[in-house]
């Protein structure tokens, strides 16, 4: 659905609701071509007929919407964590790990996606919804509500560290897609060096497209994104599958206990280690804080069917090239895929890093509409892209805060590496 920025509301529409104060569902206005729909949680009935709540999107009530919706949430919440074996096992080791440590080190992986990913985020945190919102404001709503009996100092820390937590997303909404895009750019210098001085130009141009395209709402950008991610996983997972039947020892790593070894074995390098290991759950926060986009469902079905079986077994396919070759530590990831394959893959890793700014970007403006409802924040424009998602919103102050300080880190960091820090703190 178009609409335009300049479009607004008269001053009598623009009266906030009292009976808003206390819920976490922020009061937004939609355009539409003939009129302008207003919709509070003071009015569910018509919140109902116009929108539904994710909650109510299951594969048994409405599979069509269901499917779309998971084929959207592909493209829009998992690019992170879907990209991060371009990094992850030459991240953790910077010598040549023998089999033992290659078998420990995937089985932290594998570990760390099960328990953090799949069990804490997957099936018990997107349980927590608020009126089918997630994110910090939501898990704060939850929990200072005024039938929970807390006092009322515990409910301002609470409240005070969920401001924290959210200044630190936005903040890695404006540092993510900065990595992101110029590593990204950077991989062409490994082929083409000679285009070094044209890395930031070309990064602020595609941040511009990027953030411009936010304007079209998650649907749409979740519809074109979307299949671009799918044929990602669909490549990891063939491109694992095919490296660890070359040697299925590696299938050791799913014993817990190879992990246990590990670090016990390698003591305080082991303990360095696990800040590596846990880069390969980059972007999990996105689950959570774009529950309100896309429903848990629909997010689950994507993590547990399409990109946890496809991450899981890429690194178990770079753990055995390593097994056969350590030598080859420097870059895992290209060294996996056959050479024929070597530029199709450059671009199409190119597209899914760019892609996966996106997940930080939605979780900004579901945080912001949250802080609005819960009075934490001043008030900005608010416009629902979908007409049939509730939770599918763009804001446009800040869409263009976000891009300009994404160029202005771009323009002044220059190169990936030295954003990694400050990427990390966040």
């Amino acid at each position: 659905m178009e609409f335009d920025e300049e479009s607004h509301v008269d001053n009598e529409e623009d009266n906030i609701d009292q009976q808003r104060k206390r819920s976490s569902i922020p009061d937004v206005t939609r355009r539409t071509p003939s009129i302008i729909t207003r919709i509070t949680p003071a009015n569910p009935v018509a919140t109902r007929n116009e929108h539904l709540l994710v909650t109510d999107i299951t594969p048994c009530r409405n599979f069509s919407l269901f499917f779309g919706l998971t084929l959207r949430s592909i493209g829009v919440i998992f690019g992170d964590i879907g990209t991060s074996p371009l990094y992850v096992v030459n991240t953790i080791f910077d010598y040549e790990p023998d089999p033992s440590q290659c078998i420990g080190a995937i089985s932290l992986i594998i570990w760390n996606l099960i328990i953090v990913v799949s069990i804490k985020y997957a099936i018990l945190i997107l349980m927590a919804d608020n009126h089918g919102e997630g994110g910090t404001f939501a898990l704060c709503g939850l929990l200072t509500d005024e039938r929970i009996k807390l006092s009322r100092r515990v409910k301002l820390t609470i409240l005070i560290v969920s401001l924290v937590a959210a200044a630190m997303l936005l903040g890695d909404g404006a540092l993510t897609p900065a990595v992101s895009v110029l590593s990204a750019i950077e991989g062409l210098l490994i082929d083409v060096p000679s285009i070094e001085s044209w890395i930031v130009p070309i990064g602020v141009i595609i941040i511009v497209l990027l953030f411009l395209a936010q304007r079209w709402g998650t649907s749409r950008i979740g519809t074109a994104f979307g299949p671009i991610m799918f044929l990602w996983f669909l490549c990891l997972f063939i491109i694992g599958i095919w490296r660890t039947t070359m040697r299925p020892e590696i299938l050791k790593a799913f014993n817990p206990w190879e992990a246990f070894h590990y670090l016990l074995k390698e003591k305080k390098r082991g303990f360095y280690q696990i800040g590596g290991v846990f880069l390969s759950a980059t972007g999990l926060e996105a689950l959570y804080a774009d529950l309100g986009h896309f429903g848990r469902w629909p997010v689950r079905c994507a993590w547990f069917f399409v990109v946890f079986p496809a991450v899981l077994f890429n690194y178990l396919g770079q753990g055995a090239l390593l097994i056969s070759n350590p030598s080859l530590i420097d870059n895992p990831f290209y060294h996996s895929i056959p050479e024929w394959s070597h530029w199709p893959m450059i671009v199409l890793a190119t597209l899914a890093t760019i892609i996966a700014s996106q997940a930080v970007i939605t979780g900004s403006f579901s945080l912001i509409s949250q802080a609005i409802g819960m009075e934490c924040c001043v008030p900005f424009k608010i416009y629902h892209t979908s007409k049939t998602i509730i939770g599918q919103i763009y804001i446009p102050m800040i869409n263009y805060i976000l891009m300009i300080l994404t160029i202005i880190i771009i323009v002044g960091f220059q190169k990936s590496s030295r954003i990694t820090n400050a990427y990390g703190v966040t």
